[in-house]
């Protein structure tokens, strides 16, 4: 049976893995009081919902249950790391690829990274690396949501600058165990210079102690691999509804 959340640290056996990384960073930061922001669990998985989006982690015992539950509360995409899971519930696969963990043997290179930076200009690099796989929200939603969670210390950003300008920029979700990475980029007019390899390399200087996860798309792997991050599950975007 689904249970809604009242204390973030129900979700804190979850904290194994990306995306049940980035549901308990959420809890930490924003609490289980939103109005936009809920949080769920049953015996074996636990599941939050940002406005239409939702997340899952873990196993679920009743995934029809599961599946009726997601159309019940609007969702509209559903974020999970169980490929059978996804199977069960039927919905349409739009996007998927691996999830990565770093090596704990891996050494880190130390680098003078920018930090903090500002969300402004993350923004705008973001916005300039746009795809039609990567995008961003309008800058008001992503620097209330952004800024929150580090004011928090359940979120954190780092850049490389050149002079006044903004060139790379890379931020993490941050548990008591682990962080996931996410909101990569290097300006387009300074790719191929190893700037990219230089911050996500450092980063972990400033994460110590903790396990770091990343989700990328099937064509960085072996870039991440080279970095020294190893495949640990898939991450499956899908849609609910139509």
């Amino acid at each position: 049976m689904i249970h809604l959340i009242q204390d973030p640290q129900e979700l804190a056996p979850w904290d194994n893995s990306p995306l049940g990384c980035r549901i308990f960073s959420m809890a930490l930061g924003y609490g289980t009081k939103m109005p936009f922001l809920h949080f769920w669990r049953e015996k074996s998985g636990c599941i939050s919902l940002m406005d239409d989006v939702m997340t899952l982690a873990g196993d679920f015992e009743c995934p029809l249950e599961l599946r009726e539950f997601i159309h019940f509360s609007g969702a509209k995409t559903v974020f999970c790391e169980n490929p059978s899971l996804s199977k069960k519930l039927g919905f349409s696969a739009s996007d998927q690829g691996p999830e990565m963990i770093r090596d704990s043997e891996h050494p880190a290179i130390p680098w003078n990274l920018s930090h903090p930076i500002s969300l402004k200009k993350m923004h705008a690099l973001l916005k300039a690396c746009k795809t039609p796989s990567f995008s961003v929200s309008d800058f008001d939603s992503f620097y209330l949501d952004l800024n929150h969670r580090i004011r928090h210390q359940t979120a954190d950003v780092w850049g490389i600058m050149d002079h006044d300008d903004l060139i790379a920029c890379l931020a993490a979700c941050i548990c008591p165990q682990n962080a996931l990475l996410f909101s990569g980029a290097v300006h387009p007019n300074w790719r191929r210079h190893g700037i990219f390899s230089a911050i996500i390399e450092a980063v972990p200087v400033y994460l110590p102690k903790r396990t770091l996860f990343l989700c990328c798309e099937n064509s960085l792997c072996s870039y991440y691999q080279s970095l020294g991050y190893h495949i640990c599950g898939q991450w499956i975007e899908m849609k609910a509804l139509s």
